[in-house]
């Protein structure tokens, strides 16, 4: 597991990390940004190794969550998916995890 910041004033989580929604749950590579603008959290996102079937099971579920190796959570909404490469985008809601 990696953070470290960024040149931009953020932090760049690399790592693994469970992506669970319902009954969909799976832990894979992860790489997550945290957007800090003018002191301020701006947001955050990133991509998650999850295979195309999983990714089709959470898109639109407002219950997804992501849960970091030190127990930290943070809301995320699905956004894509990569039929051609298994991983999902995700925005992130509220505080960031990392």
């Amino acid at each position: 597991m990696t953070v470290m910041p960024t040149e931009d004033a953020g932090m760049f989580f690399e790592g693994v990390a469970v992506l669970a929604g319902g009954d969909v749950v799976v832990e894979d590579t992860t790489a997550l940004l945290r957007k800090e603008e003018h002191g301020g959290l701006r947001g955050w996102s990133g991509v998650l190794g999850v295979g195309f079937d999983k990714a089709f099971d959470l898109m639109g579920r407002d219950d997804v969550e992501i849960r970091m190796p030190d127990g930290q959570t943070g809301k995320v909404i699905v956004t894509g998916s990569n039929a051609d490469k298994p991983n999902v985008t995700v925005q992130g809601s509220g505080a960031p995890p990392f």
